[in-house]
């Protein structure tokens, strides 16, 4: 069993490499994409990947942050573990969060009599600040586990893959608030963030992909890689509106191009859209079109048609 952990950590490791190496970043400021090759320590903060992946009950974990930017986080949930990296033994406890930086070769190991369950991420970051805090085990408040909670169940459902611009997005705020808890300076979250811009891009493309079929909130910010509250909240301050009204009346333009097909009644549009009854459906699109369907459909089809729409 640790032997296949191992492997399968080792072949993330090699997928991480490989992304990161030609990956670059959407910095927070909205100033565009640079590759890593070109920040300097003055550069914003961005984050080009998230991968992230459970442990349980593992007596030894060994692992090496190997890439340039690459950073690591370990969080305990039950248990204790010890790092080790160089000549540093750290006690790692429940609610307790480490960051082990870039190019530092490390190992975990279960202390003895706690199995140990927890989580580890592997980000690829520009973030200079994070230093002031590495190698250290840090304890997390109310808010912090709050922040965490919304990078970790939607990273945790494909942990081969890397994480949207949601996850991204929130790791990101997280960091921020870690470093304010800890009262470094200088450590405000930047506002006019291109990973939002990313996420609303993305959560619009899956809508109109979706087109007659209603998405939940959930599905949506789970195949957005992010949470619910997360991709609510930033899509209405993006847009005006929440993620459910967009999408109704995105459907409610697909309705208008059924009902000018002359062969389709009202009642076949409202259940192809996935209303068992047609009277919520007329109210939904009279709310948003302005008349109700019969009459908008009158418009494109012959006055004797009038008797079958409905």
């Amino acid at each position: 069993m640790i032997g296949w952990f191992n492997r399968s950590l080792h072949h993330l490791f090699e997928q991480y490499t490989a992304i990161a190496g030609r990956t670059g970043a959407w910095f927070e400021d909205g100033s565009g994409y640079v590759p890593p090759a070109r920040m300097g320590d003055d550069s914003p903060a961005a984050v080009f990947d998230v991968f992230g992946w459970s442990f349980e009950d593992i007596p030894v974990l060994h692992a090496h942050s190997g890439v340039t930017h690459q950073w690591e986080l370990v969080c305990m949930e039950r248990g204790e573990v010890s790092i080790i990296a160089g000549n540093r033994d750290i006690r790692l406890r429940p609610d307790e969060l480490i960051l082990i930086p870039p190019r530092t070769g490390w190992k975990a190991r279960r202390a003895r009599g706690y199995p140990s369950t927890g989580i580890q991420i592997i980000a690829g970051m520009h973030f200079p600040e994070l230093h002031a805090l590495a190698l250290r085990p840090i304890p997390l408040n109310a808010h912090l586990r709050n922040l965490l909670q919304r990078i970790t169940p939607p990273l945790l459902v494909a942990p081969k893959a890397p994480g949207g611009s949601g996850i991204r997005l929130n790791l990101l705020h997280f960091l921020f608030s870690l470093l304010e808890t800890a009262q470094i300076p200088g450590t405000r979250m930047p506002s006019g963030s291109s990973l939002e811009n990313a996420l609303i891009k993305e959560a619009k493309r899956l809508m109109e992909e979706a087109g007659s079929r209603q998405l939940s909130l959930p599905e949506l910010a789970s195949r957005c890689r992010t949470d619910p509250f997360t991709l609510a909240r930033i899509f209405k301050r993006h847009t005006g509106v929440p993620p459910f009204r967009y999408h109704t009346r995105l459907r409610m333009e697909i309705a208008k191009k059924m009902l000018r097909d002359d062969r389709q009644t009202v009642s076949q549009v409202a259940e192809q859209l996935g209303y068992s009854d047609p009277a919520p459906f007329s109210r939904i699109f009279k709310r948003i079109i302005g008349v109700p369907p019969a009459a908008y459909a009158r418009r494109f089809r012959p006055a004797r048609e009038g008797k079958k729409l409905k």
